[in-house]
């Protein structure tokens, strides 16, 4: 153990960063693009005053919930595609169920 302590720190490849705004996987990417397309027509920045806001239409609720401070609308693309990611991960598709059904993905 000494021994171990004494070779100094692991180099810069073994060290593994999380990040909090994961990006969706190029898998998926299609997938949240057509549920992007079916809910806002890909508009990140819509706020038509229905309590819905952004290209995946997160409820303020929603948003506030998945730790995201502001209004979806208000965010960058990527950190909406961030937190829908993050939705997915916890509900797959049943958070856009008509787009969901809409686009084969329920």
């Amino acid at each position: 153990a000494a021994e171990a302590a004494a070779a100094g720190p692991p180099p810069p490849t073994a060290v593994v960063t999380i990040s909090t705004s994961a990006a969706v996987p190029t898998s998926l990417a299609g997938a949240f693009a057509a549920i992007r397309n079916c809910e806002s027509s890909g508009d990140y920045a819509l706020n038509t005053g229905n309590g819905y806001f952004g290209a995946y239409q997160f409820s303020s609720q929603t948003w506030s919930d998945l730790g995201y401070p502001g209004l979806p609308s208000q965010s960058a693309p990527a950190i909406q595609d961030a937190a829908a990611f993050k939705l997915y991960r916890s509900n797959g598709w049943s958070s856009w169920p008509e787009c969901a059904a809409i686009t084969g993905l329920s």
